[in-house]
């Protein structure tokens, strides 16, 4: 196949992988290493078609892994304007362990320059947000910590999930035990790449015998 001809497709495949990784609502990525667990978050969320169902008072970052799943990323004072959604979740496979409990984290999501967010499966699996921190598609980020702990006693069970909403958008559970693995997108495109190096080099081998 023309070496051009390659790259081309490459070039169209490499901006539909990266168009579709853009198009995830928010991912977390939680991450174990020496005795810590981090996670970090970024991405936009679509309100379409959400209507909130109550306003609640929540503090503090934790995870809580039971048999109803939970996230939430709150700043280290009193948030009092998370608004739940309810029966937001048309899937939402379950990323915890049966030997978890209910851990607070030590750090928390900054006061400022980041955005609360929560979310837990089990009935009525609900979405819980301040909409005025969401609006306009921004993008969203924050982060939490948890000192001398590990996905084995927060109840994390290593791998990708994605909880699919109601209106298709998309919140991924990313835990890892090591935050130099590559994202599949990012992997992929690598891959791809790498086999248009190699058809250049294989033409032009082609054409020094030649010569």
């Amino acid at each position: 196949m023309n070496p051009r001809r390659v790259t081309m497709i490459v070039a169209i495949l490499i901006t539909a992988i990266m168009s579709k990784e853009a198009s995830a609502g928010i991912v977390f990525t939680f991450v174990e290493s020496a005795g810590t667990v981090t996670v970090s978050y970024t991405g936009t969320l679509d309100l379409t078609g959400l209507t909130p169902v109550a306003t609640l008072t929540l503090e503090k970052s934790y995870v809580w892994a039971s048999s109803i799943p939970s996230i939430y990323l709150a700043p280290k004072t009193f948030y009092n304007s998370f608004q739940q959604y309810s029966n937001v979740f048309t899937s939402r496979p379950n990323f915890t362990t049966s030997n978890g409990g209910h851990e607070f984290a030590d750090n928390n999501v900054a006061d400022s320059g980041s955005t609360a967010i929560g979310f837990k499966g089990g009935t009525g699996n609900s979405l819980f947000i301040n909409p005025a921190e969401w609006s306009g598609g921004q993008l969203n980020s924050g982060s939490a910590t948890w000192t001398n702990n590990s996905f084995a006693t927060m109840g994390l069970n290593p791998g990708s999930y994605t909880w699919t909403m109601t209106n298709s958008d998309t919140i991924v559970i990313n835990i890892s035990s090591s935050s130099n693995v590559p994202e599949p997108s990012t992997a992929i495109a690598m891959g791809l790449l790498g086999i248009v190096g190699f058809a250049g080099n294989r033409r032009r081998r082609r054409q020094e015998s030649v010569a």
